[in-house]
């Protein structure tokens, strides 16, 4: 998505419970893709208030959901449909020194987020077919 492929599997929670681990562009776009409809890449990115935000009006907010008209329930999946494009693609288009990357997570910021590490599509590799392609025609030049 947005022509950028993150580095390989890194974000392993076998390796990087309660450790701190480094914020990359690389690390923040996966979580992004991988848990963007929970606000993870705003914990990761130690941005805690909006990820708060994001994540009570995903989860915490569902059972309300339930009791809304057909359209304002369109409307919330829209707004947060796009939230979640904003977040991967602002990552997507930044640059690796941006300071937002600077730092580390604390060493229990991944043992508090299973929940968004245990969403479906956690750690699959999307970009593998890309990363392939890109590395043949890298050693062809």
């Amino acid at each position: 998505m947005f022509d950028y492929i993150p580095e390989k599997h890194d974000l392993d929670s076998r390796y990087v419970n309660f450790k701190e681990v480094k914020r990359t562009k690389s690390r923040a776009y996966k979580f992004a893709v991988w848990s963007s409809c929970l606000g993870g890449h705003n914990f990761f990115l130690g941005q805690w208030l909006v990820g708060t935000l994001h994540f009570l009006f995903t989860a915490a907010l569902a059972p309300i959901y339930v009791f809304m008209d057909w359209q304002t329930l369109l409307a919330t999946i829209i707004i947060d449909v796009m939230w979640c494009y904003y977040g991967i693609k602002k990552i997507a288009v930044s640059d690796e020194d941006d300071p937002i990357y600077s730092g580390h997570t604390p060493k229990w910021f991944f043992p508090l987020m299973v929940i968004h590490m245990n969403t479906i599509i956690w750690d699959i590799d999307f970009w593998a077919r890309k990363r392939k392609k890109a590395e043949k025609e890298s050693s062809s030049k």
